[in-house]
């Protein structure tokens, strides 16, 4: 399975915006069959994908204590 089919479900769960959408998306097309993806979860790399797009738009992921809910802040 590709990592960019898993983008669309993790950037609806935190509710981010469609740029980081689409660069998550860049990211994760530049990152198959490379050396970076080899012997990775293709989630390992959407979570990563999504997380440096967010950074790159100033927007922090923050994964929350055990029974809170998670936040995003932009």
């Amino acid at each position: 399975m590709r990592s960019t089919s898993f983008i669309p479900y993790l950037i609806s769960e935190l509710e981010l915006d469609h740029d980081i959408r689409r660069r998550a998306n860049e990211l994760a097309e530049r990152a198959e069959g490379t050396v970076l993806t080899n012997s990775c979860q293709p989630s390992a790399v959407t979570a990563t994908c999504v997380y440096l797009a967010a950074q790159e738009q100033s927007t922090l992921i923050t994964q929350p204590p055990p029974g809170r809910q998670r936040r995003c802040q932009s």
